[in-house]
């Protein structure tokens, strides 16, 4: 049994060796000093704050929740048991944790200000991004730490023009503040505005010229500008001086891949992986299948990764694995399952997460090019390499017609990134020429910007896709039509591995796989691109594609009367 000056030497033996960094001597003092004074609630804290410093969160939680049951009013103890709660992502909670040490008024105002500000951030996270705004602004306004959330909070909930003001805010407040420079660079780069963009991450570098995030902040805007070898530069900075950076890799690598540069895009952008929000990083007892080696007679499964798109893209090189001699598992998202049967007879179409499946080796689709040595000039590109069902297709024919020049069209796809959508009334100047029809592929949130545009002749083809299969009736209505017209959407990569002629919108600095400066796509023959010479200038996109329709209608035989 020790005794009151026994307790009091162990605490004091505990503060030394937690001041001194030794966190294991410390932690059996504090615990020995609990055992005799179990309702110490700074021992609990000081338990806490060592399992938070050694990334024990359940510890952590642990220690704070009993200092809490003990002590409910201090305020520090609710914040930290927020701060563990939120690095667990267990948001909902580390919200009352944060709320409940508001509500204790502290007369400290940074203290006010740093719980306003981590509330914020939760509500960012929880997607409630007004909520988030107004607990930034609560924060005290003339710290700028919290100016610099705000304007986070405000660039998160679409509020760009006002989070410039409030990183401007705390650049006045805090001259030498890096981090806010470089986020004033970013929403600036969202804005289109790159040339102030370039300048604020540069000031951000000259403030800290070892800031890797504002090197590669400023690769971004480079790429975003039209200026892809600089940003190569950027990243190459940003990853001499953080090597482990994945996020700047995988960017590096979609940047390289954007120029045509293959091989070593493909190696970086394998750490799309190891970014904050991962991909194709799926975890299985079988090892990863990493080069085209002699695999005869074993099975490998394929999984997708990423958007719908990616799926009909990458789905080319699955034939090419049984070409190898192993047998091919695929697990494609759910809704494309009924499509990639169309793939090959041999090719199994699975779930990714049944339990029952058995194979020797696994790969992210994604993978596949990088695994097979893809180059350029390499690319698979034999259309069409998926099938739309007869049935559906002799159905869509006879409601559609034969009558007319049909166009399908497309301009805004599912989560679209807003740059890369259109807006309807670009076509109307297609819409206009004799006899063109216009039949709508969009599904989705876009059908409703229709209603700004009551002028434009859309036909609109009811029950398309209503089914549990993604695409199978828009693949059918493809095959009765003349020309596709989309923007970087799944429609773009349906249609092109079906091999039917389409007509692609892409804006200034499109995704990776469009390349630079081309108007035809190695991945798909039967694509044109059309590329806009200035961020959002879709008026001379499609005054081009006008100009190119005219010149098609002229050399058609039949069926149409004559442009004038």
């Amino acid at each position: 049994m020790m005794t009151g000056a026994d307790v009091d030497a162990a605490l004091n033996a505990a503060i030394q060796c937690h001041r001194q960094g030794r966190l294991q001597e410390a932690e059996a003092l504090y615990q020995a000093v609990l055992a005799a004074r179990p309702r110490d609630c700074d021992v609990l804290q000081a338990l806490a704050d060592i399992a938070l410093q050694s990334r024990r969160m359940e510890a952590a939680v642990e220690h704070l929740k009993a200092a809490l049951a003990i002590r409910p009013d201090v305020i520090m103890t609710r914040f930290n048991l927020g701060t563990a709660l939120r690095y667990f992502g267990r948001l909902e909670e580390a919200l009352e944790e944060y709320d409940a040490a508001i509500a204790l008024n502290s007369a400290d105002p940074v203290l006010r200000a740093i719980l306003w500000t981590n509330r914020g951030a939760v509500l960012r996270a929880l997607g409630r991004l007004d909520d988030a705004v107004e607990s930034a602004n609560r924060a005290f306004p003339d710290h700028p730490e919290a100016c610099n959330d705000l304007g986070y909070a405000l660039q998160k909930a679409g509020r760009a023009e006002d989070a410039v003001k409030s990183y401007d805010r705390a650049i006045a407040l805090k001259a030498d503040y890096a981090e806010a420079w470089t986020s004033r660079g970013n929403v600036l780069c969202a804005l289109g505005r790159w040339d102030d963009a370039v300048e604020s991450h540069k000031h951000a570098i000259g403030l800290r010229p070892d800031y890797a995030e504002a090197w590669s902040n400023l690769g971004h805007t480079l790429c975003e500008a039209g200026r892809p070898d600089d940003a190569i530069k950027s990243y190459n900075r940003a990853l001499a001086l953080k090597p482990e950076f994945s996020d700047v890799r995988y960017n590096r690598g979609v940047t390289l891949l954007l120029l045509g540069e293959f091989e070593s895009g493909w190696r970086d952008y394998e750490h799309r992986k190891l970014q904050r929000t991962p991909s194709g990083n799926r975890s299985y007892p079988q090892p990863l299948w990493s080069k085209a080696e002699d695999r005869q007679g074993e099975t490998v499964l394929v999984h997708a990764e990423q958007g719908l798109g990616d799926t009909l893209q990458f789905c080319r090189y699955l034939p090419m694995l049984e070409g190898l001699g192993v047998k091919v598992l695929f697990a494609p998202q759910p809704p494309l399952r009924a499509l990639m049967r169309s793939l090959s007879p041999t090719i199994e179409i699975v779930d990714a997460d049944d339990p029952a499946l058995r194979f020797d080796r696994h790969a992210p689709l994604m993978s596949l090019p990088l695994i097979l040595g893809t180059a350029l000039d390499t690319i698979p590109a034999e259309v069409p390499y998926i099938a739309a069902d007869p049935d559906r297709i002799a159905r869509w024919r006879d409601r559609i017609g034969e009558n007319g020049f049909r166009i399908g069209v497309c301009w805004r796809g599912t989560s679209q990134i807003p740059a890369r959508a259109f807006p309807p009334s670009c076509l109307a100047g297609l819409a206009a020429l004799p006899g063109v029809r216009l039949i709508s592929l969009q599904k989705g949130e876009g059908e409703g910007e229709l209603v700004a545009c009551p002028q434009l002749k859309i036909e609109r083809l009811d029950g398309l896709d209503d089914g549990p299969g993604a695409f199978m009736d828009t693949a059918a209505v493809m095959q009765g039509l003349d020309l596709i017209i989309t923007c970087d959407t799944a429609i773009a990569h349906l249609a092109g591995a079906l091999a039917r002629s389409t007509w692609v919108a892409l804006k200034h600095v499109p995704d990776w796989r469009w390349l630079l400066g081309r108007t035809d796509s190695p991945w798909y023959p039967t694509l044109r691109l059309f590329r806009q010479k200035n961020r959002g200038d879709w008026a001379s996109v499609f005054a081009e594609m006008e100009g190119a329709l005219r010149r098609q209608l002229r050399a058609e035989p039949e069926g149409l009367s004559p442009i004038p």
